[in-house]
């Protein structure tokens, strides 16, 4: 049991490093910022001095940190967070604040997760990460396989999010509200109108 805890909660850490080989990307030198993606993981590191664009370098990344630690079968998770991160601020002088700091855990297909924490404790921040609400700082996330970093659009036209407050806006009719979500969810064009029509007619509000 507490092997599980802290998978979901992202506290075991593997342990060790591993020597990855890394090319230069197109238009970065030595001093150059770049993102590495190894074992699902994303990394910001500096290109070292000397290296040019694609030469290989080696750098000893984290073995295993792109796979929380909860068995074999890890790689079935619907819903695989790893290393996510969020800062906010600190352009211009202005303080910046971490609002989300490494979390990590999987959730299988067909399992209900509850993310609990007080507040403030980073809770809205994460969910707004994992719909594309805002882009994370560090770390990715990744629904059925397809990584919001990456791949949003693929991952929006998948997913559904129940907000606490309703989405209703008393300029749009129950139509436009449909046709509106509709386009977010990457339905396709030709089956909008029958769906809304069938939506509408089974709640009483195809005259609205």
């Amino acid at each position: 049991m507490l092997r599980e805890q802290n998978r979901v909660l992202g506290l075991v850490n593997p342990g060790g490093t591993v020597q990855v080989a890394v090319t230069c990307p197109p238009g970065k030198a030595g001093g150059d910022p770049i993102q590495v993606q190894h074992e699902g993981a994303s990394y910001d590191l500096t290109v070292p001095d000397g290296v040019t664009e694609g030469q290989s370098f080696q750098v000893a990344l984290p073995a295993g940190a792109g796979r929380p630690s909860g068995g074999e079968d890890d790689d079935d998770d619907a819903v695989r967070v790893v290393n996510l991160c969020k800062r906010f601020g600190g352009n211009c002088g202005t303080p910046s604040f971490t609002a989300v700091y490494k979390i990590n855990f999987g959730v299988k297909n067909d399992q209900l997760f509850c993310l609990l924490g007080h507040n403030g404790a980073g809770k809205t921040t994460t969910f707004n990460m994992l719909s594309g609400m805002f882009p994370p700082t560090r770390g990715d996330a990744y629904i059925f396989g397809k990584s919001v970093r990456h791949e949003l659009r693929q991952v929006q036209g998948m997913m559904g999010i129940c907000p606490q407050h309703d989405v209703l806006w008393s300029e749009l009719s129950a139509q436009e509200h449909l046709e509106l979500f509709a386009g977010l969810s990457l339905v396709q064009p030709s089956k909008i109108p029958d769906l809304i029509h069938y939506f509408l007619d089974a709640v009483n509000l195809v005259q609205l």
